[in-house]
C-alpha cells in the first residue's frame, strides 16, 4: 500500500508533466485561457485514471471542486480534436501507463484480425474456401465485429 503523502505526490507529478508539455506555468491558477483549461482537463482525465482519489481531492490539487471535473471530463473529447492536443495527451498516456480508448479499440480490433485470420488459414488449404477466404479479407476493420457476431450462428447451423 502507497503512503497517502506518496499518492498525492503522484497528483503533482501529473499535474507537473502537464504545465510541462502544454507549456502552461501553473493550471492552478484562474485562468480560463484556451490552454489552461484544455491543460486541466487532461490533469483531471489522468489523474482519474491512475490515482484512486475522489473528484474533489483531484479538483483541491489544482484550485478547483469536483464539479468543474465532471464538467472538464465531459470536454475533453471536444479538445483532443485538435491533434497537437491529441498527441501531448497520448504522450502523457503512454508515460502514466494508462491505454487510451483509441490503443484499446485498437488492440480489439487486431486481436478479433488475428482470430479472423487464423480461422481463415486453417481452411485455406482448401482451394473451396478461396472465394470465401477473399471476400472475408475485404471486410473493413470497424465491421469485423458486427459480422463475427452474425456469422457465428449460421456457421453452428451448418454444423448441425
Amino acid at each position: 500500500m502507497i503512503p497517502e503523502n506518496r499518492k498525492k505526490d503522484y497528483l503533482v507529478k501529473i499535474k507537473n508533466r502537464v504545465e510541462e508539455l502544454m507549456a502552461v506555468p501553473d493550471i492552478g491558477l484562474r485562468s480560463s485561457k484556451y490552454t489552461s483549461v484544455v491543460s486541466r482537463a487532461m490533469y483531471y482525465e489522468l489523474a482519474l485514471l491512475s490515482t484512486p482519489f475522489s473528484l474533489s481531492i483531484i479538483a483541491k490539487n489544482v484550485n478547483r471542486d469536483h464539479s468543474t471535473v465532471i464538467y472538464s471530463k465531459g470536454q475533453l473529447p471536444q479538445y483532443l480534436r485538435k491533434s497537437m492536443f491529441q498527441q501531448i495527451y497520448d504522450e502523457l498516456c503512454i508515460e502514466f501507463n494508462i491505454a487510451t480508448k483509441d490503443q484499446m479499440n485498437r488492440k480489439i480490433l487486431s486481436n478479433q484480425q488475428l482470430m479472423i485470420r487464423d480461422t481463415l488459414n486453417s481452411f485455406s488449404d482448401n482451394s473451396s474456401y478461396d472465394e470465401l477466404f477473399n471476400l472475408i479479407k475485404t471486410i473493413p476493420e470497424d465491421h469485423l465485429e458486427t459480422v463475427k457476431m452474425r456469422l457465428e450462428p449460421i456457421i453452428k447451423m451448418l454444423r448441425v
